[in-house]
């Protein structure tokens, strides 16, 4: 390598000085270089499955774009790297503990959001604020949260909700429950209730019961339900009628959200938010 390609290391400069000298030390290497640096989708391979030479070339123009963007970085900044990259993979599996309150569950993702940002610059946060909604949405605990989860993913809101909404939204919901079940002294765990149970899902008998006490419930006790559920209950016997309709008339059930046949919205694969597209 000679003085001219000497590799730029991030230093008191300052991130864009670095920035617009490494930009045009990796675009001389050559394109295959670059893309490798801009790409999120590279998975590295056990050596043991690198079996065609496509896939070593992959690799070994992988590894030189590694070894470049390292070479740049002093100590300090290689530290903040890997740190930087440590809090990603901690993001990516966020998942909500077991018995774990919506506080606690904010308060340990903001943890994570705020280790990124100190140890990123402001322009490299990966996720917008949109993106941590969503991801705090699919990271619920389903056995509780299956129904608001639903009922916030078939509403016309989920494209545009913010963290701030869905803590509100969910914190409602929690409330409501501590003090329904406050009531009633069951000491049950009244977020269980979210979800139907599995004996529920395979016994008609207790399917049919489960009908009849809907009906039964009072329209002063059904004003205690929120919105979101009241609308999901709704949207859930108007898709079950249509598709029963649909049926009879020889056609298959449709999504709500795509029109096509052969899954329903809360499973939409076309719905519109391609970075949580796999949920």
């Amino acid at each position: 390598m000679t003085h001219s390609e000497k590799i730029s290391v991030l230093g008191s400069d300052g991130y864009s000085y670095w920035k617009g000298r490494m930009r045009a030390f990796l675009l001389s290497q050559g394109q295959d270089i670059w893309d490798a640096t801009q790409s999120a989708n590279i998975v590295v391979l056990p050596v043991a499955q690198r079996t065609t030479p496509v896939i070593v070339a992959q690799h070994e123009v992988n590894a030189k774009a590694v070894n470049f963007l390292f070479s740049g970085l002093g100590p300090v900044d290689y530290e903040r790297g890997r740190l930087v990259e440590t809090y990603r993979r901690e993001y990516e599996n966020f998942v909500q503990k077991p018995g774990e309150s919506i506080d606690d569950l904010f308060g340990r993702f903001q943890s994570i959001i705020n280790k990124l940002r100190v140890n990123s610059s402001p322009e490299r946060i990966p996720y917008t604020d949109h993106q941590q909604a969503v991801k705090l949405l699919y990271a619920l605990d389903k056995k509780i949260w299956e129904i608001k989860v639903n009922s916030i993913i078939e509403s016309e809101a989920y494209d545009t909700i913010r963290v701030e909404d869905l803590y509100s939204k969910l914190k409602a919901t929690e409330v409501d429950y501590k003090l329904r079940d406050s009531l009633t002294c069951t000491g049950s765990k009244s977020l269980a209730l979210a979800s139907p149970s599995s004996e529920a899902t395979t016994n008609p008998q207790l399917y049919n019961f489960l009908f009849f006490a809907l009906m039964t419930v009072t329209e002063e006790q059904s004003e205690s339900l929120g919105d979101d559920e009241l609308c999901l209950v709704f949207s859930r016997f108007q898709h079950a009628y249509d598709n029963r309709m649909s049926k009879k008339k020889g056609e298959r059930p449709k999504c709500f959200e795509c029109g096509e046949v052969g899954h329903f919205i809360a499973e939409c694969p076309n719905k519109q938010n391609d970075y949580y597209k796999k949920g």
